[in-house]
């Protein structure tokens, strides 16, 4: 009798078993339907012993170790870290303490350099739900490829022809991808370049050039290639947020979102920058000079201040100013404009390239909800930004404050843990990135089915 039983409860458990699994693999199935994404695994030349060669293996002169911990975000604020320097809004003489405690960056703040966009999302895609190992049933394929970091020897080495950038690349696919490779002849593929796609496609000016070439190899055209910058013109190209410094869980944004909702706002206007020795009587250097001759005006000289990965100074200033100035540089964008942005300070833009042409996943459509535009050639011609800036009321400067608020989650690279308890963030930057991907790769199929 016993005997009987033990094998009755074995084959109620094999077949409980089964049925679960069953009831899983559907359950995943209905989740995951259009959204299975498959990562290469590609040789580590491509990616891991770039990030081992960080120690001025790359080039000899830029040692960027400290940039790759934490995948990617860097070394941790430290909130007992000084600020080397202190902010008076105007009005308050330059000893009163600045309104933004030192401990409202002590929790989900790093030292972030914006180039480590590749290592950000290939560790959160390796953690990504509906990730699959089996190829035949991918929706969308991920290239690996720290092309950013690997640019480097291209871009600032001379022993190094730019034209062999990716040919590596391209010649491990027509061997080991098969008809992965071939099949939508790279449409369903997507990869992250963290530069500007200036980087990676050769330009010539007169005698002098820039760029790799990668992105004008013929089997590269069709991938989808994820920029901090992109050339509007161009389909296969979408740019994603500049990474901040700024990556909480669930309840450290929560907390910042309502300190930026209630912080008084002590300055009209900020402008976090520095002139370019290259670009005489440019849009920059008139800026500057509006700005230091304005009360009504916040400046940080990022040439008396180190702007990069400390990021106290620039949000305290931005958090307690109503508009952000964000002129073009080198490239018509820049990282100022999100770490404006998250501090709920509105972005001020002078070039129709600096957002509303690139980043069409993360800004709302309507731009003045969120934004103010003024071309470039008024602000050469003299016109004074304080003056255009006086003309929007409380009323109006509260609810575009509120519509940024509202898609800050948006710009953000938020982290994520498997930690019992931990509460990640959804409909982050990477969220909202591989959304539009997904989308970009169904329409494409639908496409070709009706064709």
């Amino acid at each position: 009798m016993g005997y009987n039983i033990s094998i009755f409860i074995l084959v109620f458990f094999y077949y409980f078993i089964i049925f679960m699994s069953i009831i899983m693999f559907q359950n995943y199935d209905h989740v995951c339907r259009g959204k299975r994404i498959y990562i290469y695994d590609l040789p580590p030349e491509f990616n891991s012993d770039l990030v081992a060669r960080c120690r001025y293996g790359i080039t000899s002169w830029l040692n960027f170790c400290p940039h790759t911990s934490n995948d990617g975000f860097g070394a941790k604020l430290d909130s007992g870290e000084k600020l080397p320097w202190k902010f008076a809004p105007p009005g308050l003489t330059t000893t009163t303490t600045t309104a933004v405690p030192d401990d409202a960056f002590t929790q989900g703040w790093y030292k972030t350099d914006p180039y480590m966009l590749e290592l950000i999302f290939h560790s959160r895609l390796q953690s990504y739900p509906c990730r699959t190992s089996n190829s035949a049933i991918a929706d969308v394929f991920f290239i690996p490829y720290y092309t950013g970091l690997d640019a480097l020897r291209y871009l600032y080495n001379t022993t190094e022809q730019t034209d062999t950038h990716g040919v590596k690349l391209v010649a491990w696919f027509k061997e080991n991808a098969g008809e992965k490779w071939t099949l939508n002849g790279g449409n369903d593929h997507f990869m992250v370049l963290g530069r500007t796609s200036w980087d990676f496609d050769v330009v010539t000016d007169g005698a002098e050039s820039w760029g790799t070439g990668i992105c004008s190899l013929p089997p590269m055209k069709n991938v989808t290639g994820l920029f901090l910058e992109r050339k509007p013109w161009l389909e296969n190209e979408q740019a994603v947020p500049y990474p901040t410094s700024f990556h909480p869980s669930a309840p450290e944004l929560s907390h910042w979102l309502a300190k930026v909702r209630r912080i008084k706002r002590r300055s009209l206007f900020a402008f976090a920058g520095a002139t370019r020795a290259h670009l005489k009587d440019s849009i920059r250097s008139r800026l500057l000079q509006q700005c230091s001759g304005s009360v009504a005006c916040s400046l940080i000289n990022c040439h008396q201040l180190q702007c990069s990965h400390n990021p106290k100074p620039i949000m305290n200033v931005f958090l307690q100013s109503k508009f952000c100035l964000q002129p073009r540089g080198d490239t018509p964008t820049r990282r100022s404009t999100f770490d404006g942005m998250i501090a709920g300070c509105i972005p001020v833009f002078f070039h129709e390239h600096s957002a509303y042409t690139q980043y069409t996943l993360h800004f709302p459509a309507d731009r003045n909800s969120y934004s103010v535009y003024i071309p470039e050639e008024r602000i050469i011609s003299g016109a004074s930004i304080e003056a255009e800036l006086l003309k929007f009321s409380e009323e109006k400067i509260q609810r575009m404050r509120e519509t940024i608020v509202s898609f800050i989650p948006k710009l953000l690279y938020t982290r994520h843990s498997s930690e019992a308890g931990f509460q990640s963030v959804q409909g982050d930057a990477f969220d909202t990135t591989i959304e539009g991907v997904l989308k970009k790769v169904a329409t494409y199929k639908d496409q070709v089915k009706l064709s």
